[in-house]
């Protein structure tokens, strides 16, 4: 996840809700969101020395104390549409941190995606031994830290929308709850599917079985519809329009984040196969021309990656016309010179 994207969300996410608290509109009660704000905070505070920490364990960790304090704010037993929002928030929270500590235990994973970066951060640290170099970086972390928790603080806006929503709303709480869950349910199967395959094949073999021969993304995918979901939720439950503007921003944000990770997910794997042997390159190109970024037709005007394989694929086929229409016109040239040299020796 880019820390200039994500501090720039951030800094909208505080931004947005600063003024919409400001106005004493929509918010938790108080000591709800003083309680949120702290265990947000909490939970990015592992940015400090390691940001894989914070962006799985600590996002994960922040959903589930949302929904347990607004569980036990309640002084009486939730409404259906309330109930499924807390029980999607606990959930997806809950599967973010197992999936990724399956996904720590495997050393294939920890050597290819995460050891790199760490390597690095630790040469950067061995060099900056002095205590002016070392604040000078404690300082960006620690405002990183800041921004991140204010973000995911935002998360408790939705739900404190649907918890408390009337019960005219209730309908479209369930809706949104549901599809918070399917979304879910589609990131849970895909993540199981990709992490069996990686597996038994290994790290670097494309994965295009089940979900992934459908989608490229379908774990992205489920969970941009999960935070579909917990914003529809939110703006269903929403009492006035600053609740509808404050349930939004969370949610939101994080769907700007996926599709950026999505972009940068996809320069690695073009550099990575392209740089591959030719069976492997040729395997990656019919995957991306066969296969929808997310869902759908294979829409090539908003693919990046489709054009640049083609574009790939177009130069290479060009190059071999070429090269064969120079074979071709070289190998005229070479007879036409042997016929000519025999009748010449025949003539004289």
């Amino acid at each position: 996840m880019p820390s200039q994207q994500l501090s720039k969300l951030a800094m909208q996410t505080s931004v947005g809700a600063g003024l919409s608290v400001a106005l004493l509109h929509g918010s938790p009660r108080g000591l709800l969101l003083l309680g949120s704000v702290t265990t947000s905070l909490l939970c990015a505070l592992p940015w400090m020395s390691d940001t894989h920490l914070a962006v799985t364990y600590g996002f994960g960790a922040s959903l589930v104390c949302h929904a347990l304090l607004v569980a036990i704010a309640q002084a009486s037993w939730p409404s259906p549409g309330a109930a499924l929002t807390i029980l999607a928030y606990l959930l997806y929270g809950a599967k973010t941190c197992i999936f990724q500590a399956f996904r720590d235990a495997n050393a294939e994973y920890v050597a290819k995606v995460l050891d790199p970066p760490r390597k690095k951060a630790a040469v950067l640290a061995r060099a900056d031994s002095d205590v002016p170099r070392i604040m000078s970086r404690l300082s960006p972390r620690l405002s990183s830290v800041l921004l991140f928790g204010v973000l995911l603080s935002g998360f408790s806006f939705p739900l404190s929308s649907a918890v408390n929503a009337a019960p005219q709303r209730a309908i479209g709480v369930v809706f949104g709850a549901l599809v918070a869950l399917g979304g879910l349910f589609l990131q849970s199967v895909a993540d199981f599917q990709k992490f069996t395959f990686k597996r038994l094949y290994g790290p670097n073999e494309l994965c295009d079985r089940g979900l992934w021969s459908v989608s490229r993304h379908p774990n992205y995918l489920g969970g941009m519809v999960f935070h579909i979901g917990v914003l529809m939720a939110g703006v269903a439950g929403a009492k006035n329009l600053s609740a509808a503007f404050l349930a939004v921003i969370a949610p939101g944000a994080f769907i700007k984040i996926i599709l950026e990770a999505t972009t940068q997910l996809e320069r690695k794997q073009l550099a990575f196969f392209e740089a591959g042997d030719l069976d492997m390159r040729n395997k990656w190109r019919d995957y991306v021309r066969k296969t929808p970024r997310f869902y759908g037709r294979v829409a090539a005007a908003n693919d990046p990656t489709y054009l640049e394989v083609e574009d790939r694929q177009d130069q290479e086929d060009r190059g071999d016309e070429i090269a064969g229409i120079v074979a071709i016109t070289g190998g005229a040239g070479v007879a036409t010179a042997v016929v000519g040299f025999i009748g010449w020796l025949l003539v004289s």
